[in-house]
C-alpha cells in the first residue's frame, strides 16, 4: 500500500504534464486542484478522483492513469497538502507529513467536492477512489449526498488493522505486525518514528477507522475492483465491502496485483477504464 500512487511509468508527464491546476480558497484555506480532459468537449461530465498513498503528485500521473477514459471528460483530483508540483513520490515534505491524517484527507476531498459541484452545477458527480483513496471515497458515499456512482480500486471495507493482520497471517509473520501495532500505539502521535514506510501519526489515524460501520449507508451504484494477488489490500476487504453496500458488485481481477499487474503485463488501463464507464454509465 505504502507508495501505491507513486508509478514511475508516467514518467513522461513529468515532464510535459497532461493536466492543468486551478487553485482555490476554500474557507481560508488553499486547494489545488488537478484536471485532466479526455477531449476538447465544451461541457464535460466531471469525475472525481481520489488517489492512493504517498506524495506522488496528481499532475505527475493523472493523464497517463486515464489514458484509457472515454471522451467528454474533466477528471479532477484534489493535490495532498504539501505536495509539490510534479512531485514522484520519492520524498515528502514536513508539510505534507505534518498534514497526513485521516481525518484531514477526509476533510480537504470533501471540501473540493462540494466546491466542484457549485462549479460544475450539479448536485452529485461520479467518484473513483483508489487504495487509500478509496477508503476516502467509501466514507464521502456514505454521508454525503454528493456521489452519483462509486468506483472503488484496490480497497474494501476492513479496517487497516485487520487487513494487515490478515496479510501478515498469511505470511506466517503475525507476531511482527503486532510488534508494529504496539510500537504505534505507544506514540501515536509521532511523525519522526516510522512503521512501514509512514509515520506513527498516518498509521495511528487511519489503523482503526472501520469503513464496515459505514459502508451499509453507501445508496450509490458502486464497482468494487481487487486484484486476485493484491499483496496490500485482502480480497477479503472487497468482499465485505460487496456484502454490506446495497447496490453493489464485484470483480476480483484474474492474476493481479495492487497496481493491477499480472504475469502478462499491466492490466491498469483495462481496470480503469471499467471503472470510469460504470461511474458515468456508459456501456
Amino acid at each position: 500500500m505504502v507508495g501505491c500512487s507513486s508509478r514511475f511509468d508516467f514518467a513522461a508527464e513529468l515532464i510535459a504534464p497532461k493536466s492543468s491546476v486551478d487553485t482555490v480558497v476554500l474557507n481560508n484555506e488553499l486547494f489545488s486542484l488537478v484536471s485532466f480532459r479526455t477531449s476538447d468537449a465544451t461541457h464535460p461530465l466531471p469525475v472525481f478522483f481520489i488517489g492512493g498513498s504517498g506524495c506522488t503528485s496528481l499532475r505527475a500521473y493523472l493523464g497517463t492513469y486515464f489514458s484509457a477514459a472515454p471522451e467528454g471528460l474533466e477528471i479532477i483530483g484534489l493535490e495532498k497538502t504539501g505536495v509539490s508540483d510534479r512531485a514522484t513520490g520519492s520524498t515528502c515534505s514536513d508539510k505534507f507529513w505534518q498534514n497526513y491524517t485521516y481525518d484531514n484527507l477526509l476533510r480537504r476531498n470533501v471540501a473540493a467536492l462540494d466546491h466542484i459541484a457549485q462549479r460544475f452545477d450539479v448536485d452529485k458527480i461520479p467518484v473513483i477512489g483508489t487504495s487509500e483513496g478509496g477508503v476516502l471515497a467509501l466514507k464521502i458515499a456514505a454521508s454525503t449526498a454528493r456521489v452519483d456512482r462509486l468506483a472503488l480500486l484496490g480497497a474494501g471495507a476492513l479496517s487497516q488493522r485487520q487487513e494487515l493482520r490478515l496479510l501478515f497471517d498469511e505470511r506466517g509473520q503475525g507476531q511482527a505486525i503486532e510488534t508494529v501495532f504496539a510500537r504505534i500505539d505507544a506514540s501515536p502521535q509521532s511523525v519522526e518514528q516510522t512503521e512501514l514506510g509512514l509515520p506513527h501519526r498516518y498509521w495511528a489515524s487511519v489503523l482503526d477507522q472501520d469503513p464496515a460501520k459505514f459502508a451499509p449507508y453507501v445508496s450509490a451504484p458502486t464497482l468494487i475492483i481487487i486484484g486476485q494477488n493484491d499483496q496490500s489490500v485482502p480480497v477479503a476487504s472487497a468482499q465485505l465491502a460487496d456484502a454490506l453496500i446495497k447496490t453493489s458488485e464485484l470483480t476480483v481481477w484474474p492474476d493481479a496485483s495492487h497496481t493491477f499487474d499480472t504475469p502478462s503485463g499491466t492490466q491498469r488501463d483495462a481496470v480503469v477504464s471499467m471503472a470510469v464507464r460504470f461511474v458515468i454509465g456508459a456501456p
